[in-house]
């Protein structure tokens, strides 16, 4: 097709800067841009992350996103403008590091795969469209696989990962140390070995177990976690996946779904992906903001034996790299939070600044529930 080949040249025959801004352009007007519906929460902590702001019990487990507020409050961002604006730069720092590993590390050609894929999958605009505590998540999972060939940096980057979000941390760390094992089992190289996935974990461990003394240090009483709110909302998460589970399971990867596909091509080869892969999917039905949860976890998985895997990047042909971005620009932004399916927050964005501006649009008084109410 004429117009494949067009589109194949604009995304590798222009200049990287061109490249760059078609891509990231692309996404922008695909999800807009919103903060995390609770992040506001999260700057209640940052005013003193040595107390705890919340009578209700319900809302200690924000609590465990703990590192987020607490270098806001050591940079004096005690400002809920300062806040959301912290993380909106750990966001930025997620995706500036990914396109930094992948010029850094790939030819030409290769990087632009890499770059198209990352774009596809739903977890690259995670920390956009609810800018929240997932970017300094991702950054954490990022720089760890960055750092995979020095265990103990690893390790101490999970201890980091540990205070900010343990559960996500520990079983992203999990999958992929599972994954790294049976990898190994069948001799696959991989960007990042078993000890490393081992040291994260770990590191992931101790960094939760930090988090608990400091705040029995500082006489914090956490009376409920991420286990209580799930076994209180239980029967609710199962009744919205099982309501809408080809949408909850589309929205985990979206048109990167076509890359597991082509993935699965290697055969047997491709195992040490799908396993892990189809454990952490198991989590579905016990996870309120579904896409979210996923994209985090799944994050090492995809990016260790797609995104940085070389060898699988080579092999990806131009055509199909257009291709895939054609099917990702061309359908709409899809995000399951509470088994529904969300839209883009680019019109919400426009509709705030001009209400902002002259007053247009009825834009509720706490707009951050607004785009998906």
């Amino acid at each position: 097709m004429k117009a494949l080949r067009r589109v194949e040249a604009l995304l590798f025959d222009t200049s990287p800067a061109s490249f760059l801004l078609l891509l990231f352009g692309v996404m922008l007007l695909r999800t807009g841009v919103w903060l995390m519906p609770n992040l506001d929460l999260g700057a209640l902590v940052a005013r003193n992350p040595f107390a705890n702001p919340f009578p209700d019990p319900e809302s200690h487990y924000l609590l465990g996103n703990w590192l987020g507020p607490f270098l806001a409050w050591t940079l004096r961002f005690h400002r809920p403008t300062f806040f959301f604006a912290l993380h909106a730069a750990f966001g930025l720092a997620f995706t500036a590091l990914f396109v930094a590993l992948a010029f850094r590390r790939f030819p030409p050609r290769e990087a632009r795969v890499a770059l198209i894929l990352f774009a596809a999958l739903p977890v690259s605009a995670t920390a956009w469209f609810w800018i929240g505590p997932d970017g300094l998540t991702l950054l954490l999972l990022l720089a760890a696989l960055a750092l995979a060939r020095r265990p103990p940096a690893v390790g101490l980057v999970g201890v980091a990962l540990g205070m900010q979000h343990f559960e996500q941390g520990c079983l992203a760390a999990a999958g992929l140390l599972a994954a790294t094992l049976l990898a190994r089992r069948q001799g696959i190289a991989t960007l990042c070995g078993p000890r490393a996935a081992l040291a994260l974990l770990a590191g992931v461990v101790l960094g939760k177990a930090g988090l608990h003394g400091i705040l029995a240090w500082n006489g914090v009483a956490v009376r409920s976690g991420r286990l209580d709110w799930l076994a209180a909302h239980l029967g609710e998460c199962l009744r919205q996946f099982l309501l809408h589970p080809h949408v909850v399971l589309w929205s985990v990867l979206g048109p990167g779904w076509l890359v597991a596909l082509r993935y699965a091509d290697l055969g047997r080869r491709s195992l040490p992906f799908f396993l892990p892969l189809g454990a952490l999917l198991l989590l579905l039905p016990l996870a309120g903001d579904q896409t979210r949860v996923l994209a985090v976890v799944t994050f090492p998985l995809v990016a260790v034996f797609w995104l940085l895997d070389g060898s699988f990047l080579a092999r990806t042909a131009r055509a199909e790299a257009a291709g895939l971005f054609v099917v990702w620009a061309v359908t709409p932004w899809s995000w399951a939070w509470g088994g529904t399916p969300r839209w883009s927050a680019l019109p919400y964005d426009f509709a705030l600044v001009l209400n902002r501006l002259f007053g247009w649009f009825a834009v509720p008084p706490n707009p951050l529930p607004w785009p998906f109410q």
